[in-house]
């Protein structure tokens, strides 16, 4: 099949862009994986630390007071933490008080 040089010149032309477009797309998604696994890392910690104060009411719904750390929280309501990916800071001023809870993600 005969294509004139025309034709030819064209379809390069089209395959040039096709790689551009292609290229400016994958620069964005590189340039945009560090904000969305920011965004991923902080909703993670945000659940972990809901995960506690879920935890901390129900116990405080059944004993009426709250627990007095955090390992009480683990061994009996089935709270799971996993400590090698956050630092959870739990201070708990009286039994009758709501403490205060902290979960900030570890640095890799």
């Amino acid at each position: 099949m005969y294509t004139s040089f025309a034709q030819r010149r064209r379809a390069r032309r089209v395959r040039l862009l096709l790689l551009a477009l292609a290229a400016l797309l994958l620069a964005g998604c590189l340039l945009l994986l560090p904000r969305v696994q920011g965004d991923l890392s902080r909703q993670s910690a945000a659940a972990a630390e809901a995960a506690v104060r879920r935890a901390v009411v129900q116990c405080y719904a059944v004993e009426g007071a709250y627990p007095a750390d955090l390992q009480y929280l683990e061994e009996r309501y089935g709270l799971q933490i996993n400590h090698r990916r956050y630092i959870v800071d739990y201070n708990i001023l009286a039994p009758n008080v709501a403490p205060q809870i902290t979960v900030l993600e570890k640095e890799s």
